[in-house]
């Protein structure tokens, strides 16, 4: 799939280097001939000045993009100019979007889960939360602060982390970030767009896939360890969300070969 993250001089940075980092973890587990062929594209090939002043590289213009069907069209935030930018270059984004809707930077993880299923976008997501999070405007009446939102994701799985392997409920992460379960939930949905048990499910296997490629340790131990209690259970996981079994997981990472994952 190509993907053109489209830039101005004012871009912000952080929509960039969001997008950029989302479809690199996505490339990490998907075959090579899968992976997501990223563009910056420009008015012209060369740079931009970003709006906290740093130089970003423009690897072509948009004159020299080939004009196929399946490129993504990532759209981030900008104050253009001055100058503004060139009146050809918009129309080409125009057009662009009338035949293919541009996807904005927040959004890259939910086009990595319309193109392969929950499992990558949730890994994403729990790689990813915080800086995600920050791409997003708050909403009034939260119930929790912006600067809460934005280590959300992180002090919950730190949470998870320090407890993987326990019996972890929903009940005790909401009694640990000092919120009801209902606002546990409905904050999960709006910073992650996972529920919390997915969340920790999603924790779980991170941790596992880390020893299947790390150590030699059974697939027993690994599961008990990273809280899913047996072997079976690890099994039934790794099936729903990685669309694999733990032993051919680390078969295929330490073989070299790509790992397949859920489509929705």
């Amino acid at each position: 799939m190509k993907v053109a993250i489209v830039v101005f001089d004012g871009t912000r940075a952080l929509d960039v280097a969001v997008a950029m980092d989302v479809f690199a973890a996505a490339n990490a587990c998907l075959p090579p001939a899968d992976r997501y062929r990223v563009t910056v594209v420009g008015a012209q090939a060369g740079s931009v000045r970003c709006d906290n002043g740093m130089r970003l590289a423009v690897d072509a213009s948009y004159r020299h993009l080939p004009d196929r069907a399946d490129m993504e069209i990532i759209a981030c935030d900008a104050e253009p100019g001055p100058p503004p930018p060139a009146p050809d270059f918009l129309a080409w984004l125009r057009a662009s979007a009338a035949r293919r809707p541009p996807v904005s930077a927040a959004s890259c993880v939910a086009l990595v889960r319309e193109h392969w299923g929950s499992a990558l976008g949730g890994r994403i997501v729990a790689q990813l939360g915080a800086a995600l999070r920050r791409q997003a405007p708050p909403s009034a009446g939260e119930a929790t602060a912006r600067g809460d939102d934005s280590v959300f994701i992180a002090r919950n799985r730190r949470y998870v982390m320090a407890h993987l392997d326990e019996r972890l409920s929903v009940s005790q992460l909401a009694a640990a970030m000092a919120v009801s379960r209902r606002t546990l939930s409905r904050t999960f949905a709006r910073v992650a767009g996972l529920t919390p048990s997915a969340f920790i499910e999603q924790v779980r296997i991170d941790s596992s896939r880390a020893l299947l490629e790390e150590t030699d340790l059974p697939m027993k131990t690994v599961a008990y360890r990273c809280g899913f209690r047996s072997a079976s259970r690890m099994r039934t996981a790794f099936a729903r969300r990685l669309v694999t079994t733990p032993q051919e997981y680390r078969r295929q990472v330490r073989s070299g070969e790509g790992i397949r994952v859920e489509r929705a």
